[in-house]
Protein backbone atom coordinates (compact mmCIF):
# COMPACT_ATOMS: atom_id res chain seq x y z
CA UNK A 1 0.00 0.00 0.00
CA UNK A 2 1.26 3.57 -0.77
CA UNK A 3 1.03 6.49 1.62
CA UNK A 4 -2.09 8.04 -0.23
CA UNK A 5 -4.27 4.66 0.20
CA UNK A 6 -3.09 4.34 3.43
CA UNK A 7 -3.80 7.72 4.56
CA UNK A 8 -7.43 7.32 3.11
CA UNK A 9 -8.04 4.23 4.91
CA UNK A 10 -7.20 5.61 8.82
CA UNK A 11 -9.42 8.50 7.98
CA UNK A 12 -12.29 6.24 7.56
CA UNK A 13 -11.39 3.78 10.20
CA UNK A 14 -10.67 5.89 12.86
CA UNK A 15 -13.37 7.71 14.74
CA UNK A 16 -12.80 11.42 14.77
CA UNK A 17 -13.44 13.34 17.90
CA UNK A 18 -13.96 17.11 16.22
CA UNK A 19 -14.27 19.03 19.56
CA UNK A 20 -10.70 18.54 20.01
CA UNK A 21 -9.12 18.85 16.44
CA UNK A 22 -10.56 22.08 14.97
CA UNK A 23 -10.36 25.47 15.74
CA UNK A 24 -12.48 27.89 17.60
CA UNK A 25 -12.93 30.07 14.73
CA UNK A 26 -14.61 27.16 12.69
CA UNK A 27 -16.37 25.23 15.14
CA UNK A 28 -19.84 26.68 15.40
CA UNK A 29 -21.39 27.85 18.38
CA UNK A 30 -24.91 28.31 19.50
CA UNK A 31 -26.01 31.38 20.87
CA UNK A 32 -26.35 32.10 24.51
CA UNK A 33 -28.50 35.01 24.62
CA UNK A 34 -31.05 34.83 27.02
CA UNK A 35 -34.51 35.26 25.74
CA UNK A 36 -35.25 38.66 25.92
CA UNK A 37 -39.34 38.60 25.93
CA UNK A 38 -39.83 40.51 29.25
CA UNK A 39 -37.02 42.75 29.11
CA UNK A 40 -38.89 43.47 25.44
CA UNK A 41 -42.26 44.45 26.84
CA UNK A 42 -40.92 46.30 29.61
CA UNK A 43 -38.63 48.63 27.46
CA UNK A 44 -42.14 49.24 25.20
CA UNK A 45 -44.33 49.53 28.06
CA UNK A 46 -41.85 52.16 29.44
CA UNK A 47 -41.02 54.03 25.85
CA UNK A 48 -45.39 53.75 25.67
CA UNK A 49 -45.58 55.61 29.06
CA UNK A 50 -43.04 58.11 28.75
CA UNK A 51 -42.51 59.63 25.17
CA UNK A 52 -39.80 61.57 25.86
CA UNK A 53 -37.58 59.10 27.33
CA UNK A 54 -34.73 57.74 24.89
CA UNK A 55 -32.44 54.38 25.13
CA UNK A 56 -30.07 55.89 28.27
CA UNK A 57 -32.85 57.19 30.06
CA UNK A 58 -34.72 53.89 29.70
CA UNK A 59 -31.87 52.08 30.87
CA UNK A 60 -31.32 54.02 33.92
CA UNK A 61 -34.88 53.28 34.48
CA UNK A 62 -34.38 49.65 34.18
CA UNK A 63 -31.52 49.51 36.69
CA UNK A 64 -33.34 51.38 39.16
CA UNK A 65 -36.20 48.82 39.40
CA UNK A 66 -33.72 46.40 39.44
CA UNK A 67 -33.22 45.30 36.24
CA UNK A 68 -29.78 43.17 35.85
CA UNK A 69 -29.13 44.47 32.37
CA UNK A 70 -26.20 45.92 30.12
CA UNK A 71 -26.72 49.40 28.43
CA UNK A 72 -25.65 47.44 25.31
CA UNK A 73 -28.91 44.90 25.40
CA UNK A 74 -31.25 48.06 25.74
CA UNK A 75 -30.16 49.69 22.67
CA UNK A 76 -30.40 46.42 21.24
CA UNK A 77 -33.82 46.32 21.81
CA UNK A 78 -34.83 49.94 21.53
CA UNK A 79 -32.95 50.76 18.65
CA UNK A 80 -34.90 50.81 15.28
CA UNK A 81 -35.65 47.13 14.36
CA UNK A 82 -37.77 47.37 16.93
CA UNK A 83 -39.28 50.52 16.40
CA UNK A 84 -38.79 52.20 19.33
CA UNK A 85 -36.59 55.81 18.52
CA UNK A 86 -36.68 58.59 20.09
CA UNK A 87 -40.02 60.62 18.81
CA UNK A 88 -37.65 64.53 17.34
CA UNK A 89 -39.28 66.97 18.32
CA UNK A 90 -39.64 69.65 15.77
CA UNK A 91 -38.27 72.78 16.37
CA UNK A 92 -40.35 75.85 16.87
CA UNK A 93 -39.33 78.36 13.51
CA UNK A 94 -39.11 81.99 15.40
CA UNK A 95 -39.83 85.43 13.52
CA UNK A 96 -37.19 86.67 12.55
CA UNK A 97 -36.80 89.90 14.94
CA UNK A 98 -35.31 93.32 12.39
CA UNK A 99 -32.10 94.36 13.58
CA UNK A 100 -31.93 97.62 14.64
CA UNK A 101 -28.59 99.55 14.37
CA UNK A 102 -26.51 101.11 17.08
CA UNK A 103 -26.40 104.60 16.97
CA UNK A 104 -23.52 106.07 16.28
CA UNK A 105 -21.72 108.27 19.17
CA UNK A 106 -22.51 112.21 18.45
CA UNK A 107 -19.77 113.68 21.00
CA UNK A 108 -16.10 112.75 21.39
CA UNK A 109 -15.13 111.45 25.14
CA UNK A 110 -18.41 109.14 25.60
CA UNK A 111 -18.25 106.07 24.29
CA UNK A 112 -15.01 103.91 23.89
CA UNK A 113 -14.08 100.27 22.84
CA UNK A 114 -11.08 98.08 24.45
CA UNK A 115 -9.62 95.69 21.82
CA UNK A 116 -6.59 93.52 22.00
CA UNK A 117 -3.77 93.59 19.29
CA UNK A 118 -0.68 91.33 19.69
CA UNK A 119 2.17 91.13 17.35
CA UNK A 120 5.84 89.69 16.85
CA UNK A 121 9.27 91.34 17.66
CA UNK A 122 12.00 89.58 15.12
CA UNK A 123 13.40 88.01 18.34
CA UNK A 124 10.17 86.00 17.98
CA UNK A 125 9.40 87.62 20.86
CA UNK A 126 5.35 88.13 21.00
CA UNK A 127 3.76 90.63 23.01
CA UNK A 128 -0.12 92.22 23.24
CA UNK A 129 -1.59 95.79 23.22
CA UNK A 130 -4.38 96.61 24.61
CA UNK A 131 -6.43 99.38 23.39
CA UNK A 132 -8.80 101.57 24.32
CA UNK A 133 -10.39 103.34 20.89
CA UNK A 134 -12.96 106.87 21.00
CA UNK A 135 -16.09 105.69 18.42
CA UNK A 136 -16.61 109.33 17.75
CA UNK A 137 -13.09 110.13 16.81
CA UNK A 138 -11.59 107.07 16.07
CA UNK A 139 -8.12 108.10 18.63
CA UNK A 140 -6.78 105.95 20.62
CA UNK A 141 -6.05 108.05 23.94
CA UNK A 142 -4.04 105.07 25.62
CA UNK A 143 -2.29 101.85 25.08
CA UNK A 144 -0.99 99.34 27.10
CA UNK A 145 1.84 97.18 26.09
CA UNK A 146 3.02 94.19 28.11
CA UNK A 147 3.86 90.52 27.29
CA UNK A 148 0.97 88.91 28.68
CA UNK A 149 -2.07 90.90 29.76
CA UNK A 150 -4.41 89.29 31.89
CA UNK A 151 -8.10 89.90 33.33
CA UNK A 152 -6.25 91.69 36.09
CA UNK A 153 -4.56 93.86 34.42
CA UNK A 154 -7.41 94.52 31.54
CA UNK A 155 -9.12 95.67 34.89
CA UNK A 156 -6.45 97.56 36.38
CA UNK A 157 -6.13 99.24 32.88
CA UNK A 158 -9.58 99.80 32.56
CA UNK A 159 -10.03 101.59 36.45
CA UNK A 160 -6.80 103.60 35.19
CA UNK A 161 -8.66 105.38 32.54
CA UNK A 162 -10.98 107.22 34.40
Amino acid sequence: MDGRALWAESATSVPFNHARSERAAVRSLRSRRKEDAALQTWIREIAATKRRYGCPRIYVRLRREGWRVNHKKVERIYYPDEGLSLRRRRRKKLAAVPRVALPRPTQPGRCYALDFVHDRLVTGRRYKCLTMTDLCSKEVPVIEVDVSIGGHGCAGFWIGCF
